[in-house]
């Protein structure tokens, strides 16, 4: 089985709904600030279901900062990701101990059919409380469905600025990853978490990939690799 590592990123060129995150010194357009979402910010890209995206990373001061880096399903950064660090392995994706719905993959036969996590295992309902989350797969499906996706810099970094029905836009830096204690990519791939696991193989869990070239969300990454988290939250 083969690592899947491709990724992308975006810019807010639109006005944004602005909370805690900071606007970037080569940013024009200023937002509203909006205290409803425990002080953090969100633009209305005005997708069907009316989900509100978060204008930068969880860890993130600037929609333009990487931020944090998780394995899928921990709530924590931490030093080094690998199957001997990650929180629900015994040390190999064959050896899962939650999140499992194949007996092959799971620890002595382990199953519990969980195809998205807890919030409890959710960084960004954890880090940002509220109506925070961390986007599904269908979720992510439907932002790359209905906007447009501009490779752009911001503040010298590169991404995607993601523009949506409502004329609004975030921006989604290219952080690549964190494997061992190395973290890859930067500017070149953008990989970001969903919420579900891959439909392949539970070791493995669904996510976003972009690069300069191509913008992607059919990736399937393995799960103790760290990457960042855009969260959503439901609109008001």
């Amino acid at each position: 089985m083969k690592k899947q590592l491709y990724f992308l990123s975006a810019f807010a060129l639109g006005a944004l709904l602005l909370a805690s995150c900071k606007d970037d010194d080569d940013n024009e357009n200023s937002g509203v600030r909006d205290l409803d979402f425990n002080e953090h910010a969100y633009a209305d890209l005005g997708l069907p279901s009316g989900l509100l995206w978060a204008t930068c990373n969880i860890g993130a001061e600037l929609s333009s900062d990487y931020g944090d880096y998780f394995a899928w399903g921990e709530v924590e950064s931490k030093e080094s990701y690998g199957w001997e660090t990650y929180g629900f392995s015994n040390g190999a994706e064959d050896a899962l101990t939650k999140y499992c719905y194949d007996s092959d993959f799971g620890a002595n036969g382990f199953t519990d059919g969980k195809k998205e996590f807890d919030a409890a295992d959710d960084a960004a309902s954890v880090l940002w409380g509220g109506d925070w989350r961390t986007p599904t797969y269908a979720e992510l499906r439907e932002l790359y469905a209905y906007c447009t996706w501009t490779w752009s810099t911001q503040n010298k970094v590169n991404g995607y600025v993601v523009t949506g029905p409502s004329g609004l836009s975030i921006f989604l830096p290219a952080a690549g990853c964190c494997s061992g204690e190395v973290s890859q990519y930067e500017g070149i791939f953008g990989t970001y978490w969903t919420s579900s696991l891959a439909r392949s193989y539970p070791c493995l869990a669904c996510g976003l990939n972009f690069d300069a070239q191509d913008v992607s969300p059919e990736y399937d990454f393995y799960r103790n690799v760290g990457r960042p988290i855009r969260a959503v939250c439901g609109k008001k």
